[in-house]
């Protein structure tokens, strides 16, 4: 909570039940994967992966559903679903959902194609500068920078 920098004195709840309300037009689906069409953000949706319990993926759902409604601009973010299922893991799905709010806000994550194709080559160019050690290891594995 302190490194994502969520105000322990905010009422993150209250507030999340109101975008929850508005979202939903207070008709709140019960199971959210089985009702809903959750958004993936040009990622996958393998809450399974993360090795989280049923209730959790049905939050981590319903905080990426919040975060279309509300986000409307984020048209291809495909670390989304991963970061929210871990985040939700461990956070309240409100304080969730207001922490990748702030990243989406403060620009700290892409939020189209070609955002995330620009922050997919800085990386590389990057890793392949200051680590190249590493680049080169990663080439022989077989992984691909693009």
């Amino acid at each position: 909570r302190k490194m994502l920098k969520l105000d322990p004195e905010e009422d993150y709840e209250a507030k999340f039940m109101q975008v929850v309300d508005s979202t939903f037009f207070k008709e709140v689906p019960q199971h959210v994967t089985a009702e809903v069409e959750v958004p993936d953000f040009g990622g996958a949706l393998l809450f399974n992966s993360h090795g989280i319990t049923e209730n959790v993926q049905e939050s981590a759902a319903m905080v990426l559903c919040i975060l279309q409604a509300e986000h409307v601009n984020v048209t291809y973010c495909p670390i989304l679903p991963d970061m929210v299922a871990i985040l939700v893991k461990y956070l309240r799905p409100s304080e969730a959902f207001y922490a990748v709010s702030k990243m989406l806000e403060d620009e700290a994550l892409p939020v189209n194609g070609r955002e995330y194709m620009v922050m997919t080559l800085t990386c590389k160019e990057l890793i392949k500068r200051h680590n190249r050690a590493f680049y080169d290891h990663a080439k022989k594995l077989g992984m691909q920078f693009n």
